[in-house]
């Protein structure tokens, strides 16, 4: 809770105080966490290769920052382990994964 009141000021006489403002913040800065499983990409930076752990990715998708499709994975029998961005530029990513059990984890990460 925030509370503020303000002196306005008219030329050279007394200020007018106005009444206390209270400002009530409600919301959360923390992460949610959806579930035990964590997907952890590395190394990263990358010069092309990554590793993926954590999470039994059937399905990534590498977009560009603003969103843009630019890589997909996909793997019906086995979870995906490693992929191979070499043909990306430098930049920063962002790679989307998706479970067998459909929950979705996305990460950042940079290509050198």
């Amino acid at each position: 809770m925030i509370e503020n009141e303000a002196g306005i000021y008219f030329d050279f006489n007394d200020p007018v105080i106005t009444e206390p403002s209270v400002l009530v913040a409600e919301f959360s800065t923390g992460v949610e966490e959806h579930g035990a499983e964590v997907m952890i990409i590395f190394p990263n930076p990358t010069m092309g290769i990554i590793t993926l752990t954590g999470a039994e990715l059937i399905d990534a998708r590498v977009l560009s920052l603003d969103g843009k499709l630019l890589y997909t994975a996909r793997s019906a029998t086995k979870p995906i382990a490693t992929i191979d961005l070499s043909g990306l530029s430098p930049g920063t990513y962002l790679l989307e994964g998706k479970s067998a059990d459909g929950n979705r984890r996305t990460v950042r990460f940079t290509k050198l």
